[in-house]
């Protein structure tokens, strides 16, 4: 992280969902985040607040709104644009084949630095197991009524270009090393094809490897 300020003291108390049916959504919701050891029990100085969005047309996503509790404007994060459609237009040629990778809870993947933990608290107090009925194995033991984060969360700044940054880096060391000739993905030299070059030839890829 790039801390660019002192973090702040945030402990307003999280709004109570608007109705059981929003409670149960929220508490299916952060379960997964507490039952993963995602949110754990440990010292709190801050919160973020929580909210559902809409995912798709039957499903919700939490959000952690670390911008009103001043956590975001502490922190600094690159700016880098995600391509779109168009951008990958750009690089295919007749012959190219793509793939779609998807990597599961992505910002779930990459811990956040353990002095920051303690300002990524949530309020899980609507959301427990209310006392009487009985608590999944998890749960047991668990009796604060304020949880923190240990893992990027959706709705912190730099989760987005911390996350990628440290994919990157495990996709290279899943690549291996590409000087091993038995390593399917070893080269050893690139060949760029590129316009208004005396050898371009516009059937093959403007750059490849060997």
């Amino acid at each position: 992280h790039f801390q660019t300020k002192d973090l702040t003291n945030f402990r307003q108390r999280q709004r109570p969902p608007q109705d059981d049916l929003a409670r149960s959504v929220m508490k299916s919701k952060v379960d997964k985040f507490r039952g993963r050891c995602y949110v754990v029990s440990g010292d709190v100085l801050s919160l973020i607040h929580m909210f559902a969005v809409d995912k798709g047309l039957h499903d919700k996503r939490m959000v952690f709104d670390a911008t009103a509790s001043g956590l975001n404007d502490a922190l600094w994060s690159p700016h880098f644009g995600l391509p779109t459609v168009r951008c990958t237009f750009r690089s295919l040629t007749p012959g190219c084949w793509q793939c779609d990778m998807d990597v599961g809870e992505m910002f779930l993947c990459f811990w956040l630095h353990v002095v920051l933990r303690r300002y990524a608290g949530i309020d899980v107090s609507h959301v427990r197991t209310p006392r009487g009925e009985k608590r999944p194995g998890w749960e047991e033991g668990r009796n604060r009524a304020w949880e923190h984060w240990v893992r990027n969360c959706m709705g912190l700044r730099d989760s987005p270009s911390r996350s990628l940054m440290m994919m990157i880096r495990a996709k290279f060391i899943a690549y291996g090393d590409r000087r091993d000739t038995t390593n399917p993905f070893s080269w050893s030299h690139v060949v760029l094809n590129l316009p208004g070059t005396a050898d371009y030839d516009p059937s093959k890829p403007s750059y490849g490897g060997s």
